[in-house]
């Protein structure tokens, strides 16, 4: 089915890793524009060499900006509109944990966790809103996480934003939609990158990021999630991916918004 995506400009934050990473291939399959975003340019690149091999017929583009600055969010912005003309999908796939108890967790850890996965939200659609009201037109796909849905002792702050990130989309949801901008929320479980060459620099599974989990810390993490998830199983990067392009295509969403698929296998029944 042709998802009316090719010849679309898509902006991906946290373009360079895992989640955002597939995104941006499923994107360039569809034929989109895609402007892959992280801070590190050489992670960046690597994922536009691999959207121009994708064949799709897009053109893809690597920026590098820290997406907790407001005015660089601005900068990027202008540098999309310079090079497309316009913003038909911004993703925005940023994450950043650090497991722990409340008490166990201190001011540093809740800055950087929160400035990751909140306030970059904040002032990326701070950001874009404004050009998407411009076109009349526009869907803004944030990538969450079933623990903003149900909560996790052992992820109260992560937790915690990525809650505010849903609530947020349904909050704009409501104001947007007479500007013909949709906001939606893909929760995903526990999906982890298929191999080291899928992660960016800051990954969280990255082996070289201070405080990023050991190979037995993932081995257990996989068998706890996969004991949780009544489907038996985690999802894959491209599972998260292909629920984006769902809210991403005005054909098979075009009537939908402030809504939540969670590509959890499940794991949100449970308790």
């Amino acid at each position: 089915m042709d998802l009316g995506l090719a010849g679309k400009t898509v902006v991906v934050v946290g373009g360079s890793s895992n989640l955002g990473r597939s995104c941006c291939l499923a994107f360039a399959k569809e034929g989109s524009n895609v402007v892959v975003v992280a801070r590190h340019a050489a992670d960046c690149e690597k994922v536009v060499d691999k959207c121009n091999a994708a064949g799709g017929g897009g053109t893809s583009l690597a920026i590098s900006i820290d997406a907790t600055k407001l005015d660089q969010c601005e900068e990027l912005v202008g540098r999309v509109l310079e090079r497309f003309g316009r913003i038909d999908c911004l993703v925005i796939s940023m994450g950043w944990n650090r497991l722990g108890y409340f008490l166990d967790l201190g001011p540093d850890d809740w800055e950087y966790i929160m400035a990751t996965n909140y306030w970059s939200t904040l002032t990326l659609l701070k950001s874009v809103l404004p050009v998407m009201i411009k076109q009349k037109s526009g869907s803004v796909v944030t990538i969450s996480s079933v623990i903003g849905r149900k909560g996790d002792a052992h992820e109260p702050v992560y937790g915690g934003c990525k809650a505010a990130q849903i609530n947020l989309t349904h909050s704009l949801a409501a104001e947007m939609g007479r500007h013909g901008i949709r906001l939606n929320i893909v929760a995903p479980a526990l999906t982890m990158p298929e191999s080291p060459d899928e992660v960016g620099a800051d990954s969280l599974w990255s082996p070289t990021v201070k405080g990023a989990l050991s190979t037995e810390d993932k081995k257990n993490f996989r068998a706890e999630f996969e004991s949780k998830t009544p489907m038996g199983k985690i999802a894959k990067p491209m599972d998260v991916a292909h629920a984006v392009l769902f809210f991403a295509s005005d054909v098979m969403s075009g009537h939908v918004t402030g809504n939540v698929i969670g590509t959890d296998g499940g794991m949100y029944m449970t308790h």
